[in-house]
């Protein structure tokens, strides 16, 4: 709960210090706790190193995966917005679906220089059945 709040109100050095409080007890992080890692992330980078973090070596839930599509828009990064279309389950939330096509809008990092042509790819390979 603290690693969340302190997430939310960015407060870097007290999450930071959090996570190393948790690491030092042998605290298993949370789904959320490690969501609000990902959001909190400075850099697109750290984003990416807190996602394979949590994931490890199973599939990410779809928390993560919204998470990291959230990281990329706002950081612009192709390379997270790529690694979002590779975790995308078969079947995501509304929430994450409109996360995703958010990430194919124009100055997003997936958006193509013809106008909808991004969505409609995104669309047919990812949500069609």
């Amino acid at each position: 709960a603290v690693i969340v709040e302190c997430s939310q109100r960015g407060d870097v050095e007290h999450l930071e210090q959090s996570v190393e409080l948790a690491q030092a007890q042998g605290t298993e992080l949370t789904l959320t706790a490690r969501s609000a890692l990902i959001c909190a992330a400075r850099t697109g980078g750290d984003a990416l190193n807190s996602f394979q973090d949590a994931v490890g070596q199973r599939p990410p839930s779809v928390l993560l995966v919204k998470a990291l599509a959230e990281a990329a828009e706002r950081f612009r990064d192709s390379a997270l917005a790529h690694a979002v279309l590779k975790y995308l389950p078969a079947n995501p939330t509304a929430a994450l679906a409109v996360a995703v096509l958010r990430l194919c809008l124009p100055g997003a990092p997936l958006a193509s220089q013809d106008e909808g042509v991004s969505v409609t790819q995104i669309y047919e390979q990812h949500f069609a059945t």
